[in-house]
């Protein structure tokens, strides 16, 4: 159930940074409002509110020249095939490729982004790889 959820929030995100709205409606769940937080933790959006009458969420989207501060938000993680990252191959794969985003990882410490995986290399973190933002 929880990645219909996610999957529905990341449609709604990209749907609403195209069009450029600046809030947009999300069905509240546990981990839409931990990813919310870790996005305005890294200033990819300006903020939202929980509406309670509703249940959902009210996101305000950022923009940065009349473009949104993120390029795209893409699933990587789906029902039928889940995706596990070690920190080996994390780091593998940042040299490899060397995009510019970050990762949402689900870890037993709660989600964060994979350049924390990767600055904080002397705990042995991994997990299931949610997200993937692009900048």
């Amino acid at each position: 159930m929880y990645n219909y959820l996610l999957g529905e929030f990341v449609t709604r995100m990209r749907v609403a940074s195209k069009m450029h709205w600046k809030s947009v409606k999300i069905i509240k769940s546990r981990l839409v409002l931990e990813v919310l937080s870790l996005l305005y933790k890294e200033g990819f959006i300006r903020g939202f509110f929980v509406l309670k009458n509703e249940d959902s969420i009210l996101v305000y989207l950022k923009y940065n020249r009349g473009k949104p501060s993120y390029y795209s938000l893409y699933l990587i993680s789906k029902p039928g095939k889940r995706v596990y990252w070690t920190l080996n191959y994390m780091s593998l794969y940042y040299s490899a490729n060397g995009f510019s985003g970050f990762y949402v990882i689900s870890t037993n410490k709660g989600l964060i982004t994979s350049t924390d995986c990767m600055l904080n290399s002397n705990t042995k973190v991994s997990g299931e790889v949610l997200l993937k933002v692009k900048i």
